[in-house]
């Protein structure tokens, strides 16, 4: 994972972010998402980003196989819960 150390003036406006925000630079352009930590999910998100391979995710996509949708994947897991 990349670290990036925010200056005083970034680091203040996003103090005061309570909920994943857009980052846009000062053209507008789409920099990146922010989502505050807090100490309930900051282990979670760690082990979130440990657990990707770039090289991998590289790899499956490259690879043409056939994957499941997002809305598939919530249908399935809809399907199995409360068993």
């Amino acid at each position: 994972m990349i670290r990036i150390i925010a200056d005083p003036d970034v680091e203040s406006a996003l103090l005061g972010v309570m909920e994943t925000a857009e980052i846009r630079g000062a053209n507008g352009e789409l920099l990146g998402y922010f989502c505050p930590a807090s100490p309930e999910t900051a282990h979670a998100y760690v082990v979130a980003a440990a657990a990707m391979d770039p090289k991998q995710i590289a790899e499956r996509k490259a690879s043409g196989e056939q994957a499941a949708t997002t809305a598939e994947m919530l249908a399935l897991l809809q399907s199995h819960k409360g068993r």
